[in-house]
């Protein structure tokens, strides 16, 4: 330890000075007065100061006082010949620790005794430097600190804390705090800061004292970016349930609209094929075209299905949708209740979209149809389409699910004012057979969820309780008018036909079905139950067999493999392939190879003939 003795012009200090401190502890300086100390000594490092003066309490008071600033950490001790308490008083107040006073022969301690001397230098020496390091640790914390009284007036705040409330320490200091003080435990509280920025901080108090005062200390930690972080993952975690979730259901449809329809195609077919075989006066006719259309009604429902899937199925067209909504206003309005009012807002220019024309205006019906049941008596509907240009980011959509779209676009529009949806109806809403109302009575928005998915567009909705629902289905516009494709309306008479047709399918329904169409039609027809005895027929056959119809989904042998094998037999016979799967995800199965023909089931013998007739004969 080292001690500064400033002597003051009296001799007797520096005999003191020994008798106050352990011999050989300190490297003692002496000086006659303050304006002696070199000009090297690092005062801020002293342990210890002595200050003596022979020119009254006055000037010790002012010595003292000037050393407590130059030295804040060093156990300040004066030295004076003055006996009185009001002089040790004043010269305590100015910064002295402690007051020797020399009287007789020998040095007495105003406060405190001789021995216990060092033992109050030690305690109170560590008290200044933990205070020290205390207040060092405050100001360079990252954290916001801020002390404050028990009432909750502030009391100090460190740098930190001024730059998070963007203030001065002289603007917050003698506030109040104004939040609840829970010891122990990490709170949040939301920060309202110039400008109106809202900010979310993460708050922990403890007790402390505090310039002799019993305080708390809070630490607060701006965790704004966190929580919006967290935000923003538990919406992201919320899409991929609601993206896992639809993907699932559409799976499930696609496969219950390919059973369907591989039923439905027996059911029509023997249907087509009785009617074809009974007299014209026959009573049986009409009821064998009652269950014709009972199926056909079930094939309608299959497509509703591969529409949730998301694949239209069908060829695109490109169509102006101010068309559709004008053409579905009579539909529409015999959808709504009398006492409800449907207003149409239809722009005056054209909205072009490359879509299936039908499933769009199924969305439509379907997105009235879910208002109307949403509206009280007198309420309002309001059915319209617009151009909208987004931005990426811009609308957060039902669909797609984990990403945000952009470019030019049709937004097909619903709004009524009815009860509206909590959030967790909302989250139901496209979810198949879901209703608000009464027990779910069919596909209603999931189909509209198919037609965003298959035409790569969206959907967004905006609804609250008792504030009605918005549904937007956003629909990208076609680009330069590409050459509809059309199909030819050719005479469904059966022709004279010849030569021999391979067909492969695994349901026997079907594939008796289709052979006694093309039977009728004066086809030789080959039947095999699966792939792999299509392959062993066509290696026996191979030469007289003019074309091969073959099912996607079969045992043993698919029709991908059974196709691939025929080809690398016979690379140029045709093949027409058929599922209860729409083109394109059957189409998807295929990697390398041109699938040029394709029939989706249920067909009618007119679909089945007019492409057989069209491969076999391209030119006629």
């Amino acid at each position: 330890m080292n001690a500064l003795v400033i002597t003051g012009g009296v001799d007797w200090v520096v005999d003191l000075t020994d008798r106050l401190t352990e011999p050989g502890t300190y490297d003692l300086v002496v000086v006659d007065d303050e304006g002696s100390v070199p000009g090297d000594l690092p005062l801020g490092e002293m342990d210890m100061l002595f200050v003596a003066s022979s020119d009254g309490r006055e000037s010790l008071a002012e010595s003292v006082q000037s050393m407590r600033a130059k030295a804040p950490l060093a156990f300040v001790v004066a030295l004076t010949e003055l006996g009185d308490l009001e002089a040790a008083a004043e010269i305590a107040q100015a910064g002295a620790d402690d007051i020797v006073l020399k009287a007789g022969e020998g040095p007495e301690l105003v406060l405190g005794t001789l021995p216990g001397f060092l033992e109050r230098y030690r305690s109170i020496h560590r008290l200044r430097l933990w205070n020290d390091r205390f207040r060092s640790i405050v100001r360079s914390s990252a954290d916001a600190i801020l002390v404050l009284s028990r009432e909750g007036q502030v009391r100090f705040i460190n740098p930190a804390a001024a730059d998070l409330l963007c203030r001065t320490a002289g603007e917050v200091v003698g506030t109040e705090f104004g939040f609840p003080l829970v010891v122990g435990e990490t709170t949040e509280i939301d920060l309202l800061l110039p400008g109106d920025t809202a900010v979310v901080a993460e708050m922990r108090v403890v007790e402390v004292e505090w310039q002799g005062e019993s305080c708390f200390l809070a630490a607060l930690r701006d965790i704004t970016l966190r929580r919006q972080t967290e935000a923003r993952r538990n919406r992201l975690e919320a899409m991929l349930r609601q993206a896992q979730k639809v993907e699932s259901l559409a799976l499930f449809a696609g496969g219950i609209a390919h059973d369907f329809n591989n039923m439905l195609m027996g059911i029509l077919g023997h249907a087509d094929l009785a009617l074809g075989e009974l007299d014209p006066d026959d009573s049986a006719r009409a009821r064998i075209r009652q269950i014709e259309s009972v199926a056909l009604q079930a094939a309608r429902l299959t497509k509703e299905l591969v529409a949730y899937a998301g694949h239209p199925g069908q060829v695109l067209q490109n169509v102006d949708l101010t068309d559709i909504v004008r053409e579905s206003e009579p539909v529409l309005r015999a959808l709504v209740p009398d006492q409800c009012e449907i207003i149409m807002d239809i722009p005056a220019s054209s909205l072009v979209l490359q879509c299936n024309p039908s499933q769009v205006r199924q969305a439509l019906i379907n997105m009235v149809a879910n208002a109307a049941e949403a509206v009280p008596d007198r309420g309002h509907i309001r059915v319209g389409c617009h151009p909208i240009d987004l931005v990426g980011g811009e609308v957060t959509p039902v669909y797609p699910i984990a990403e945000s779209i952009s470019g030019r676009f049709a937004c097909l529009r619903v709004t009524d004012d009815g009860a509206g949806m909590s959030e967790e109806e909302a989250a139901r809403a496209f979810d198949p057979f879901y209703s608000t109302k009464t027990v779910g009575r069919g596909l209603g928005l999931a189909t509209v969820l198919g037609t965003a998915r298959s035409h790569r567009g969206a959907i967004a909705m905006d609804t609250e309780p008792g504030e009605g629902t918005t549904l937007k289905l956003m629909l990208p516009v076609a680009g330069p008018r590409a050459e509809e494709q059309a199909r030819s309306e050719a005479d469904d008479a059966v022709t004279e036909a010849s030569g021999t047709i391979l067909v492969a399918d695994d349901d026997d329904p079907v594939r008796e079905v289709v052979g006694e169409y093309l039977s009728q039609a004066g086809y030789d027809v080959v039947l095999a139950q699966d792939g792999q005895e299509a392959v062993e027929l066509f290696e026996a056959r191979g030469d007289e067999i003019a074309l091969v119809i073959l099912d996607i989904m079969m045992p043993r042998l698919d029709g991908r493999e059974a196709f691939r094998i025929i080809r690398e037999q016979s690379p140029s016979v045709p093949v027409i392939f058929s599922s209860g799967y729409d083109k394109r995800s059957s189409v998807s199965r295929f990697t390398g190879e041109d699938i040029q023909h394709f029939l989706q089931k249920p067909f009618r013998p007119s679909e089945l003939l007019r492409l057989v007739r069209s491969v076999l004969d391209p030119g006629g």
